[in-house]
């Protein structure tokens, strides 16, 4: 009895105390180059934003209750140029040229990735979700 009890203490010891945890199983990474593909030029609408990259100050009230991840998603911008990353539509980041690990954390999965560079001359699309760790590359 004594020798189940003392392997416990270690056992709940060695995991930090955090039980959940030690039996949580990681994602499996999955690594994904895009290749940019020409954008279309003078377009008036791009069908592929929902919500542009702010241009004024917009303060967002922080939520009431710290909200969990579902996944987190890792960029490579292995290019010269400054690119805009929306998820579903929607504006997350800014990456200047050549940044590598760039990390995005989610609160909910998604299914579309659309990148774009800064003078609209080049994209990359892809789609995705949150079954996996990915990380995209962005490649020329």
């Amino acid at each position: 009895m004594k020798t189940n009890l003392l392997l416990a203490v270690i056992f709940v010891a060695a995991t930090g105390f955090n039980i959940p945890n030690a039996f949580a199983q990681h994602k499996e990474e999955n690594k994904v180059v895009v290749k940019a593909q020409k954008a279309e030029a003078n377009r008036v609408e791009n069908l592929n934003i929902e919500q542009y990259r702010p241009e004024t100050d917009i303060e967002v009230p922080r939520p009431e209750k710290p909200r969990e991840e579902a996944c987190t998603l890792g960029f490579d911008n292995n290019t010269g140029f400054t690119v805009d990353i929306y998820i579903d539509g929607n504006y997350e980041i800014t990456m200047p040229p050549w940044e590598f690990e760039r990390m995005v954390y989610l609160y909910s999965d998604y299914s579309v990735i659309y990148c774009l560079t800064a003078g609209q001359t080049l994209e990359w699309k892809t789609t995705g979700n949150c079954d996996a760790y990915h990380h995209y590359k962005l490649e020329l």
